[in-house]
């Protein structure tokens, strides 16, 4: 059976942090022991997300985004979410781009409108899970 570590990161849905996730993606990813290339790939994904975010209606809320990782020996999943905040709503029909590349570079995506996040996303390490 494998356990999860949980990391949880509050932040203002403001511009300025972006870069403070990206660092934070980036350790995490290390520490589950993906290549530069893949940590590099999350992170595009994750200012992806941010960047729609901020530019949302949610932006002006007063709410903060709250990023949680779950780590895994066999994956990484990042939920990012915020009172009020509509995953399926950052992209919208017409922005079909941006969500092919969540699709391309993640293992899984998934957007909701109600529920535990408004985005989840899911990279397997390409390592199997231990029974212990």
């Amino acid at each position: 059976m494998s356990t999860a570590t949980n990391i949880v990161l509050s932040i203002p849905p403001q511009a300025e942090w972006i870069s403070l996730v990206r660092l934070t993606v980036s350790g995490v990813a290390n520490r589950c022991g993906f290549d530069i290339d893949t940590i590099e790939d999350i992170k595009v994904c994750v200012s992806e997300i941010l960047n729609k975010v901020i530019d949302s209606p949610f932006a002006a809320s007063g709410h903060c985004v709250s990023l949680s990782f779950e780590v895994r020996p066999e994956s990484m999943a990042m939920e990012i979410d915020g009172e009020g905040l509509h995953g399926a709503s950052l992209f919208p029909a017409e922005d079909d781009f941006a969500l092919a590349i969540l699709d391309t570079l993640m293992d899984e995506v998934t957007l909701a409108n109600e529920g535990k996040a408004a985005v989840r996303l899911v990279k397997a390490t390409g390592r199997a899970a231990s029974d212990d």
